[in-house]
């Protein structure tokens, strides 16, 4: 399912409502990730391994991200490498900031890239909280760790049910350079774990 822009504002931070003491509204939750965040555990190694092999090992290098920015929506934000626990779940950044799929193609190399960040956390909005904005012609620049950058049109934002991931594409072979956005949207419903589903932003390189 993809969205229409206006269908974005179906995603909201849940806040609790002034105190009594009429102090800032407090966030009910603490919006976690879980593993139904991301792909199916034994999916993604599958996934990389297919765009590995249909992009091959001639693949040009570029350095790490060091810095995701949207500036449209305002969200700037820094990268730390992201891996796969015990049982194959993406393990997510700290609240604070993002993070990219280091057993994928770095941003601007040829492939999918992938960059996580959380939508809330315990105390307020976190780094992607208006991702869910995100629309079409939208820029996302990210820096790498050499001082060179990366640049990005965004083509499309979907919300997608946790059990129903986009995994083909997201994690899916790919000979174009591309790079996908992820965090927590729609319905929150803690006795559930949480958010039911993503917001995915799919984007290309240009330049």
């Amino acid at each position: 399912m993809r969205w229409a822009p206006a269908a974005l504002a179906v995603l909201a931070v849940g806040y609790g409502g002034p105190s009594a003491a009429g102090t800032e509204p407090v966030l009910t939750h603490d919006a976690p990730f879980t593993i139904a965040s991301f792909p199916a555990a034994d999916s993604v190694p599958a996934a990389v391994a297919a765009s590995e092999s249909a992009t091959g090992s001639a693949t040009e290098q570029v350095a790490d991200p060091a810095r995701v920015a949207v500036p449209r929506l305002g969200i700037s934000a820094a990268l730390s490498p992201l891996s796969l626990g015990a049982d194959g779940e993406l393990i997510p950044p700290d609240y604070g900031s993002a993070g990219w799929y280091r057993n994928g193609p770095e941003p601007g190399e040829t492939g999918r890239a992938v960059i996580a960040g959380h939508v809330d956390s315990r105390t307020g909005p976190d780094v992607f909280a208006d991702l869910r904005n995100a629309r079409p012609g939208d820029r996302i620049v990210v820096d790498l760790v050499d001082g060179t950058a990366q640049e990005f049109v965004v083509d499309d934002v979907g919300l997608y049910a946790k059990s129903a991931f986009p995994t083909a594409d997201v994690y899916g072979p790919s000979t174009e350079r591309e790079l996908r956005l992820i965090t927590c949207g729609g319905e929150y419903d803690r006795d559930r774990g949480g958010y039911q589903s993503n917001v995915v932003v799919f984007a290309h390189a240009v330049g």
